[in-house]
């Protein structure tokens, strides 16, 4: 049997479970907003171009951002 947490037992990590979200942008704040939806638990769809990915992407490779 499933039981909810009580709050005391809720984490950061759990706030958003349960919860899927579809991210169709691109650049900088709404992919930083995913990652912290998805450090509180939800699920993140992230939707790219199929041939070029991400822009932000591209910055790394052209030398204008350090790539890890």
């Amino acid at each position: 049997m499933n039981r909810r947490p009580t709050q005391e037992e809720l984490t950061v990590a759990d706030i958003m479970e349960g919860v899927r979200i579809l991210e169709v942008a691109e650049q900088t704040f709404v992919p930083a907003a995913s990652a912290v939806l998805a450090d509180w638990g939800a699920e993140v769809v992230k939707i790219e171009h199929p041939e070029r990915g991400d822009a932000m992407r591209g910055l790394a490779s052209s030398g204008v951002m350090p790539s890890t």
